[in-house]
């Protein structure tokens, strides 16, 4: 079967591109940063970093969004404990513990784990919301838990025994259930906000 025999809503759509290039340059930037908190754990606490990690983001952001949040300000204080929820998702159980997560595990066991993502999300919005998968978003889940495997097994299956994980192993996969749960709520909220003003 061809590409182009293919029902049209299972290709990604020429306008689509663009939020895939920045889905692609937030994956970069995520994965300095979890180079970065991984780098200063000796004498960066997980959680100081995460709170003076949102610090800075407020003192950059609210001189452009500062008008905007003053004039969405009746939307965001009906919808705040949406908001508190988000926040939680976001920056407590997704950011913070992954933090907490790279006091004990390397960044490159985070990187191979966070490439589970994909799985854990589709897995979580299956069992909340049924959402369905075309085979385009199947065949890219497998491909990139093929990848994982190969990379943490070295291309040998005898690299099983050899095996060890870490507690932060399993910080890093409840941040990534959080940053499911996340995503999820957020594209069904419908949340009626400019993204920079909710962030």
């Amino acid at each position: 079967m061809t590409s182009s025999s293919l029902p049209s809503a299972e290709l990604p759509r020429a306008h689509d591109l663009g939020a895939y290039g920045l889905l692609i340059l937030a994956c970069l930037a995520w994965t300095g940063n979890v180079i970065l908190v991984r780098a200063v754990h000796d004498f960066a606490p997980p959680f100081a970093v995460s709170f003076w990690r949102c610090v800075l983001t407020i003192l950059v952001l609210l001189p452009f969004v500062w008008r905007p949040f003053r004039a969405q300000w009746p939307t965001i204080r009906a919808a705040w404990r949406l908001i508190l929820a988000f926040a939680v998702l976001q920056f407590v159980t997704g950011q913070a513990l992954l933090y907490l997560a790279l006091d004990t595990t390397t960044a490159v066991n985070a990187g191979l784990l966070n490439a589970t993502q994909p799985a854990i999300t589709v897995i979580v919005a299956w069992f909340l919301i049924r959402e369905r998968l075309s085979r385009w978003q199947v065949g890219g889940i497998a491909v990139a838990l093929a990848g994982v495997v190969v990379i943490v097994l070295q291309g040998e299956f005898a690299t099983l025994s050899t095996l060890a994980f870490v507690i932060g192993d399993l910080w890093v996969e409840l941040a990534l259930l959080s940053w499911s749960l996340y995503s999820i709520v957020l594209k069904r909220s419908a949340l009626a906000l400019g993204p920079f003003v909710l962030l």
